[in-house]
């Protein structure tokens, strides 16, 4: 937190705004538009200490028709109450796997929810928790999701345009 407050500080002075997200909102940028859903209240009305995975930010990006959910690193509680909360508008073409896809996240009602394309996993090679859970790429491959893997491909990049989702690993 420190870093992340330092670095912040440093922006602000800098000439950057600093704003929380503390309920649903939607802004468009250019021809984007970003659907903050959560979280949807000050983070300090949220029970948990501040480094609780289920107070990450969890959006949408879409461009064009497609859309790309991103979860940080949301487990079970919090997406259950977005499925609760936000059912079909949850619906994406791309997910951003919570939580590094350990077992504690994409849990089969989100998934159901979701419904994605793609499903992208950040997770270090050999990483000392096992992730992601093999449990939750199998969930993936049977919704019928692609699933890349940074300890497997490396850099992921998704490129999005008329021409539909274009997914690449970046060569280093």
């Amino acid at each position: 937190w420190r870093a992340f407050w330092e670095t912040v500080q440093t922006e602000i002075s800098e000439g950057a705004e600093y704003r929380e997200i503390a309920a649903e909102e939607t802004q468009t940028v250019a021809s984007s538009t970003i659907h903050f859903l959560f979280p949807d209240k000050p983070v300090a009305e949220i029970s948990g200490d501040v480094e609780n995975n289920n107070k990450s930010i969890v959006f949408t990006l879409t461009y064009g028709g497609t859309k790309v959910l991103f979860t940080a690193d949301a487990e079970k509680e919090l997406e259950e109450y977005l499925v609760q909360k936000y059912g079909d508008i949850l619906d994406a073409d791309v997910l951003k796997v919570g939580h590094h896809g350990s077992f504690s996240s994409s849990n089969q009602p989100f998934v159901d929810a979701v419904t994605p394309s793609y499903a992208m996993i950040s997770v270090g090679a050999e990483n000392k928790y096992h992730h992601p859970s093999p449990r939750v790429v199998r969930r993936f491959e049977r919704a019928g999701a692609q699933v890349w893997r940074t300890d497997e491909k490396g850099d992921i990049r998704v490129s999005v345009g008329e021409g539909g989702i274009r997914v690449t690993n970046v060569t280093r």
